[in-house]
């Protein structure tokens, strides 16, 4: 009778063991790693940007005829000594753009402005990390020897974040008297 019961139970165990592995989920547990990427587009001013000018040759025509219309020195000076304001734009691909003010009179740059409107990549990056979740497992096992069967057990056992296993279990030896256990396990190395 003893013998039937051992392998009863021995049965009872191994099905229980085969439920938890094939029944229940059969992906691993990892760490769960959540990043989030905010691209965002800043504008920055810089004041220290130098624009050369591109210059445009001036071609003078020297003519040998006698124009019979009366050259108005004044209306010239007028519009040597005038001030002009010229606005130049210049794109610079997909980073911006830089606009330059002129102020020009008698064939000079008087003042000049520059305008950078630079858009600087900006990335920002949420990591949200959850590792060592707590975690629950339940199993069971047995010890045996060249006489056969020596304990049966079940266990509970539980990790913490802290990665610490405590442990708990209940079950009957070959004499069919019952035996506790209880465990504690702390993660060594990496």
């Amino acid at each position: 009778m003893k013998l039937r019961s051992g392998y009863i139970i021995i049965l009872g165990i191994l099905g229980f063991m085969a439920y938890f592995k094939y029944c229940t989920r059969k992906e691993p547990v990892e760490p769960k790693i959540i990043t989030i990427v905010e691209t965002r587009w800043d504008t920055l001013r810089i004041d220290s940007i130098v624009y050369i000018p591109k210059w445009k040759e001036k071609i003078i025509y020297k003519w040998d005829t006698i124009n019979p219309e009366p050259i108005d020195t004044a209306a010239i000076l007028q519009d040597y000594y005038n001030k002009y304001y010229y606005e130049d734009t210049i794109s610079l691909d997909s980073v911006g753009r830089v606009i330059v003010k002129d102020t020009v009179s008698q064939n000079k740059i008087l003042y000049r402005l520059t305008v950078p409107q630079i858009n600087v990549k900006t990335t920002t990056v949420y990591i949200k990390e959850y590792l060592n979740e707590n975690e629950w497992y339940v199993g069971g096992g047995l010890i045996a020897n060249k006489q056969g069967v020596q304990n049966i057990e079940g266990e509970v056992l539980f990790r913490s974040k802290q990665q610490q296993a405590f442990g708990a279990g209940i079950g009957i030896n070959n004499e069919f008297q019952p035996t506790f256990s209880i465990k504690y396990l702390r993660k060594i190395g990496k």
